[in-house]
């Protein structure tokens, strides 16, 4: 038996349009929203109260998805064509065209009052929440 783990890479696009190289020690596919949003977190040195108000996203020009923490990003972004076929309203031409991005975002349904509380304790954190992505065609 190899006592080697293969290593897998999962590229997750932050805000501001910089990508992180995350590690995983199994199949990408294996791999959670909440993991991979953690190891972002951890990465840009955010502390685990702060990295709540993060949620990772699959995204593109046509479509933007917030994952739920059991959800296997990667899993979905090889579903992609179904799921624009599900939520949006596209041509076959623009859905086979359209590539989706793995991203780590604002969490949209972590409470407002809470995330005031978490920046007022971390001024980085601030800073990187109130960047926006910008995503063209």
């Amino acid at each position: 038996m190899n006592s080697s783990k293969t290593k897998s890479v999962i590229w997750v696009v932050l805000m501001d349009k910089k990508k992180q190289k995350i590690t995983a020690g199994r199949e990408p596919d294996q791999v959670t929203a909440a993991e991979l949003r953690d190891a972002c977190c951890r990465k840009l040195r955010i502390s685990q109260d702060g990295a709540q108000a993060f949620s990772i996203w699959i995204c593109s020009p046509l479509l933007q998805l917030q994952l739920k923490p059991s959800h296997y990003p990667t899993a979905l972004c090889d579903l992609w064509y179904d799921l624009l076929a599900q939520f949006a309203t596209v041509t076959e031409a623009q859905a086979k065209s359209d590539l989706p991005i793995i991203m780590l975002m604002r969490n949209v349904f972590f409470p407002l009052s809470q995330e005031k509380m978490i920046v007022q304790r971390d001024l980085k954190l601030d800073t990187t929440l109130q960047q926006r992505p910008c995503l063209t065609s």
